[in-house]
């Protein structure tokens, strides 16, 4: 018997702009038909498709369940069988072929576990669905998924005392205003490079030899770095293409560079059932994701 398995991903869920906990909106998006929740997030079509609160019949835990559909209406499969030609499916007008995204959202926590389609909907349309849901031209609020990377590289750097060199290279025109001006360094750097047209900035900080960067300074720009790798990651963008940081755990040890470009966090879980009509069940993918949630308690606090 095959072992039916999938990726998963995990997010933090932050609200900007004092948007409502987003949990708050899945009532109100589970209140319309499904027509009415079609939107169109990256020249494509898509909707939460089904929503199970907590501690709801089907649902025991205090998370949310939710299941996204991207509608597809261009090239697709056939249906073929071992005695039988290739042959296209009957599709009305107004139909497509459609590819799924589960999640499990905990309000507790704001963290998001997002199942990997490749061909479905990715994080970055996730949170870009619920910031323009409801649209309301007096407020602006928004929900950023932020994606969590392996922690080897920030287990590192938290044990550095001393910070001698920093060196990174970002593609300026993928930044958004908002995160330019979240840094005064960064942003005069972007505003440099804006002046010449540059596609890609590389930056080297180094301290005079036998010196130190400005621990406060060159954390805030890490941070902000760290913000952008993340906000890459989410969308399927590479804007930070080269990031080491170069320190000490104190005055006398040795220079240690750190690639601070680490891999994302993902789990592969497996379990996942086969319908009757090839497609893994909901249930399944739902379990799969509850699952992926409890091993990553050094992550996700209970």
């Amino acid at each position: 018997m095959i072992n039916y398995k999938m990726s998963v991903h995990l997010f933090r869920v932050f609200e900007l702009n004092n948007a409502p906990p987003l949990e708050n909106l899945f009532p109100r998006i589970q209140a319309d038909a499904l027509p009415e929740r079609l939107r169109t997030v990256a020249n494509y079509q898509m909707r939460l498709e089904h929503i199970a609160p907590p501690n709801t019949d089907g649902n025991r835990t205090r998370f949310w369940f939710l299941d996204f559909t991207k509608l597809r209406f261009e090239h697709g499969p056939g249906k073929v069988g071992t005695t039988t030609p290739i042959e296209g499916f009957a599709l009305n007008d107004d139909e497509g072929f459609g590819e799924e995204t589960a999640a499990l959202y905990d309000p507790q926590t704001k963290y998001m576990i997002v199942q990997y389609n490749h061909h479905g909907v990715r994080a970055a349309s996730i949170q870009e669905y619920f910031s323009t849901y409801f649209l309301d031209p007096n407020q602006v609020s928004a929900y950023q998924l932020r994606i969590q990377l392996d922690g080897t590289a920030d287990a590192r750097l938290a044990h550095k005392r001393v910070l001698t060199k920093l060196q990174f290279k970002v593609a300026p025109p993928q930044i958004t205003a908002a995160h330019r001006n979240a840094n005064v360094g960064l942003s005069r750097a972007l505003d440099f490079n804006d002046r010449f047209d540059g596609a890609n900035l590389e930056v080297v900080i180094q301290a005079e030899k036998g010196g130190a960067l400005n621990f406060q300074s060159a954390t805030s720009l890490i941070n902000k770095l760290k913000e952008l790798v993340a906000v890459g990651e989410a969308g399927g963008e590479r804007i930070v293409s080269k990031f080491e940081v170069v320190g000490k755990d104190d005055p006398v040890s040795r220079n240690d560079a750190i690639n601070m470009l680490a891999p994302k966090l993902e789990s592969v879980v497996d379990q996942l059932q086969l319908g009757l009509d090839r497609r893994f069940t909901l249930e399944s993918r739902w379990r799969s994701l509850a699952r992926a949630r409890n091993g990553w308690t050094q992550y996700v606090p209970d």
